[in-house]
């Protein structure tokens, strides 16, 4: 029950946030008045708080089958409103079987997000754990007070391997199939500099600073066909990738870097979560058109690579 109401309340506040002021007329305003209320929220919320208390005595163990079903609960949901076929075309998932051969979309990523975020991370969570361990060897504290090291690590290594697969799931899923599909793969990045096979320690220095990105990233847009339409996607999550983010057709920022943020906002650029931004490109949707308009200063969150996946993509099972 715990995460159907919190989808049901998810998407009635964001579909009340998207519609029109004067909405009387709309064939479900009572069920979305019903699940944006405040009243269901507090249900919802009355609802997680208990399942909360419930699971206060679980052990660690016990705590990650109750995550694998609360996710699988939620699949469960979301596959309730995806089996109803869709008569019209939609945005999402941007590259779709059948698509255009005039049109093509170009993904970079600065992939540094997907180790550095992880590692920064991995590297606390050690020291975290490391001095949970010390404390329970020296007895300085009364364990029922916190988790157990072991605990601490059980928990750790599931969200590890839980973002590690999203974005493998990811990057498996765009990257091309052997016997073609999409276009070839690039990288670009500082390499270690080897003289016949071995490495004299140098850094031949490609990408230094973010106007290095930028000028990749114009260089890569710009190696296209005249009459093929481009819409570009670039995936970043730190200040660095900011000139290349408000320079896509779509920028996407994955994480929460607070400094992106701040001077993002500084010079009047609005983070709009992703699913937000997409209802509202979908209401100004014509069928036959770009399939998705440029809005300058305006970026989309997402906070993990199976959300970037579904956006792309579509869902995966």
């Amino acid at each position: 029950m715990t995460p159907c109401m919190r989808l049901y309340a998810f998407l009635g506040q964001e579909i009340a946030k998207a519609l029109e002021p004067d909405c009387s007329n709309h064939p479900y305003k009572q069920w979305i008045e019903t699940y944006s209320s405040a009243k269901f929220e507090a249900s919802a919320l009355r609802t997680e708080e208990l399942l909360d208390k419930l699971a206060i005595s679980l052990t660690g163990v016990e705590l990650e089958v109750l995550g694998r079903l609360y996710h699988h609960a939620l699949k469960l949901e979301r596959d309730f409103f995806s089996a109803q076929p869709l008569s019209q075309r939609t945005l999402v998932p941007l590259l779709k079987p059948g698509d255009s051969a005039s049109r093509r979309y170009t993904i970079v990523s600065d992939f540094d997000l997907s180790c550095t975020l992880l590692d920064s991370s991995a590297v606390l969570a050690e020291i975290a754990i490391l001095t949970t361990l010390k404390t329970e060897q020296n007895g300085a504290e009364n364990p029922s007070d916190r988790k157990s090291s072991s605990e601490l690590r059980n928990t750790w290594d599931a969200l590890s391997s839980q973002y590690s697969k999203e974005c493998e799931e990811c990057l498996r899923k765009i990257l091309p199939p052997e016997e073609g599909g999409l276009d070839g793969l690039q990288i670009h990045s500082n390499e270690l500099t080897f003289v016949e096979s071995v490495s004299t320690g140098g850094i031949d220095r490609r990408v230094e600073s973010p106007v290095d990105k930028l000028k990749i990233f114009n260089d890569i847009c710009s190696s296209k066909d005249q009459d093929t339409e481009l819409i570009s996607i670039y995936i970043g999550d730190s200040l660095g990738d900011l000139l290349c983010l408000l320079q896509a057709d779509i920028g996407i920022v994955i994480g929460k870097s607070s400094t992106l943020r701040r001077v993002g906002k500084r010079f009047g650029v609005s983070l709009v979560p992703l699913f937000s931004g997409l209802l509202k490109q979908e209401s100004a949707y014509v069928e036959g058109s770009i399939s998705w308009t440029k809005q300058s200063g305006i970026l989309y969150t997402v906070s993990s690579w199976s959300e970037l996946h579904a956006f792309i993509l579509g869902s995966s099972n």
